[in-house]
C-alpha cells in the first residue's frame, strides 16, 4: 500500500482523503495525518465487508474521495465508573473503555467525545466525591492520550453544583 500526504486546500481540509484499490495496488492519499487515518479506517471497513472467511481476507476494487460533512462528529458518553451506591459493580478498566472508543468511534471516523465525568473521577481536594471505582487522573490522561492518537478530542462535561440533584 502506498500512503502519502499531499497538503492543499480542499473541502474537508486535513481530514480529506482519496482511496483507490486495484487488483495490483492500494493507494491512499490525504491532505493531512487525520485524512490518512480515516482512509485506513475506510479500507478496514471495506476489507471487513468483503471478507467472507476470516482466513481469506479480501478487499473490493474501489476508488473514492471522502471528507467529513460536519466538523463536529461525536457522542456523549458517561464515565463507566460513575455509579454511586453499587459497591458490587466491578471496576471498569480504562483500557476496556479505550477499546470501546476505538470500536464505536474511531472506526466510524467520529472526532469528539463529550465525556460526562460526574463521580467517576478522583479529586485530590475532595476524595469523598468519588464513586467506589472512580478513575484516577492518570487513568483519565491515558484515555485522553489514546483518543488523541485516534484523532478524537475529549471534551469533559463536569456537573456543577447548580445541577446536583443529590
Amino acid at each position: 500500500m502506498v500512503a502519502r500526504i499531499v497538503p492543499g486546500q480542499a473541502p474537508g481540509g486535513d481530514e480529506r482523503y482519496a482511496l483507490e484499490v486495484t487488483p495490483v495496488a492500494i493507494t491512499l492519499t490525504a491532505q493531512g495525518p487525520a485524512g490518512l487515518y480515516y482512509g485506513v479506517q475506510t479500507l478496514l471497513a471495506a476489507v471487513a465487508a468483503e471478507t467472507r472467511v476470516p482466513s481469506a481476507a479480501a478487499v473490493p476494487c474501489l476508488r473514492l474521495v471522502d471528507w467529513p460533512s460536519f466538523p463536529f462528529r461525536g457522542v456523549s458518553v458517561s464515565n463507566p465508573t460513575n455509579r454511586w451506591g453499587y459497591p458490587n459493580d466491578p471496576a471498569f478498566p480504562v483500557e476496556a473503555f479505550c477499546e470501546f472508543v476505538y470500536r464505536t468511534m474511531a472506526r466510524q471516523k467520529l472526532n469528539r467525545l463529550v465525556f460526562i465525568v460526574p463521580e467517576g473521577m478522583q479529586f485530590d481536594s475532595h476524595p469523598e466525591l468519588a464513586a467506589p471505582h472512580a478513575w484516577s487522573k492518570d487513568d483519565l490522561r491515558r484515555l485522553v492520550a489514546f483518543a488523541a492518537e485516534h484523532y478524537i478530542e475529549v471534551i469533559p462535561l463536569v456537573t456543577v453544583l447548580g445541577h446536583a440533584s443529590w
